[in-house]
């Protein structure tokens, strides 16, 4: 199982705006002795906090899991891809944009490449909500749905791994939530929320890289 080092979480926290919360849980979960030579399943952190917080704790890991994180980003990006392809079949910057964070994740683009994608996209996003159509007759839920799902395709290509992880956990989320009936919305979060955690535990459930 893909492990972190208390030390390497706790230094995550320092350095950043997350609350200590969930930190307290793993703490009390391995001790608080000797926490520097303490280590902790990504799976546990998973069952002792919630999907948010163990996302967040993915930036403990070191360096060559930069691959990982990028794949499931693009991952959670798909899931909700068809939203937005919905109402705008024709436009294929937001598949583009997730494709090139596959890529990108196997080293098959560069850098410049993946940064192309995410401008395009933008580029997309600008010119659809100038659209009469979107202004208005998808005005509400749907647009903020559309709106969510290419987020969250843009997020995958974000050159940033972490926020790409981040953001586009949380705009796939939404997109979801946004797509369905108001009296659904709970339910469809919490499977989005789940299927999402079995992404997570897909990519970070073993130690091969």
């Amino acid at each position: 199982m893909t492990q972190l080092a208390l030390s390497a979480i706790k230094e995550c926290l320092d350095t950043g705006t997350h609350e200590h919360g969930s930190y307290a849980k793993i703490l009390k979960e391995v001790g608080i002795n000797s926490y520097d030579r303490q280590i902790i399943q990504i799976s546990r952190i998973l069952e002792l906090t919630d999907l948010t917080d163990t996302l967040w704790y993915l930036q403990a890991l070191p360096p060559e899991y930069d691959y990982k994180k990028r794949l499931l980003a693009a991952s959670f990006a798909k899931r909700v891809i068809w939203i937005f392809e919905k109402y705008f079949p024709f436009y294929s910057a937001p598949k583009e944009a997730i494709d090139a964070a596959f890529l990108f994740a196997e080293k098959k683009i560069s850098d410049e490449a993946l940064a192309v994608a995410e401008r395009a996209l933008d580029a997309t996003m600008y010119h659809l909500t100038s659209l009469p159509v979107y202004r208005i007759e998808l005005r509400g839920d749907p647009s903020s749905a559309i709106w969510h799902a290419a987020t969250a395709a843009k997020s995958a290509a974000n050159k940033n791994v972490d926020m790409a992880v981040l953001s586009s956990s949380r705009n796939a989320l939404d997109a979801a939530k946004s797509n369905g009936k108001w009296y659904e919305r709970k339910k469809i979060f919490k499977t989005e929320t789940s299927k999402q955690s079995e992404l997570l535990l897909y990519y970070f459930g073993d130690d091969q890289l």
